[in-house]
């Protein structure tokens, strides 16, 4: 059990644009497809269903996050350099938590948004070393592939449809957010803006990419501007839908 949640295999690693790493994407893609083209079906589902539905994305999230930290703390090798859930995607999963227990639909916009500058990078780019043989590998598909099709059904259930103000708050949101993250970093010597992890891996850590990676001013301006461009891709995407 302890190999199981803590070691990283080296057998069934997901390759960037390998086999499994498409397949998950185009899995990705088709299962968003199917809930665009039913969103009046969701939308209409009664008041009971949907909490239910929503329940169960919950309990789903909450044990993920009890295995995946518990496991840390009970074989003491938790670190908060490392295991604190203030990186996006952590971070989104605990906000979808609170919406998921409260129903409150103030909170959504936020999921929606940080689904995209969050989870949909890692769908992109799935910078993991742990394989099957480890549960890292599904707490990766549960805090983002799970939560990125769910993002698009709490979509449908809220019948969100888009808001100048809420984008221009999420603007906001972010950058106050990237600030203290920084900040955080600087002062504790951490890393939980993942900018470095992002562009490591084998195709990308190459010729003029291998150059910015050494560039920590270079990598930074190109990782949020990749963000913000995905903040702005996910406003195209919810007008398109609309």
């Amino acid at each position: 059990m302890k190999n199981f949640l803590l070691n990283s295999n080296e057998k069934y690693i997901i390759k960037l644009f390998g086999f499994w790493h498409i397949f998950l994407m185009l899995f990705i893609l088709c299962v968003v497809y199917f809930i665009v083209k039913n969103k009046s079906k969701l939308i209409n589902l009664n008041s009971k269903k949907k909490k239910k539905i929503r329940i169960v994305f919950t309990i789903i999230l909450i044990l993920n996050l009890f295995i995946r930290r518990g496991a840390f703390l009970i074989y003491n090798v938790y670190d908060f350099h490392f295991h604190l859930d203030i990186n996006i995607c952590n971070f989104l999963n605990i906000i979808y938590i609170i919406y998921g227990l409260t129903g409150n639909s103030k909170i959504y916009p936020i999921c929606f948004y940080l689904s995209f500058v969050g989870p949909f990078i890692a769908i992109l780019f799935p910078c993991i070393n742990f394989s099957v043989l480890n549960y890292s590998f599904y707490s990766f598909l549960i805090t983002h592939h799970f939560v990125f099709i769910f993002n698009f059904i709490f979509l449908c259930f809220e019948n969100y449809k888009y808001i100048s103000k809420d984008f221009k708050n999420i603007f906001l949101f972010l950058t106050i957010y990237f600030f203290i993250v920084y900040c955080f970093n600087y002062i504790f010597n951490t890393s939980y803006l993942l900018p470095f992890e992002f562009v490591n891996n084998d195709l990308l850590t190459n010729g003029f990419i291998n150059y910015i990676y050494h560039s920590r001013i270079l990598i930074y301006f190109i990782y949020f501007s990749f963000i913000f461009s995905l903040l702005f891709l996910s406003r195209s995407i919810l007008k398109k839908i609309n």
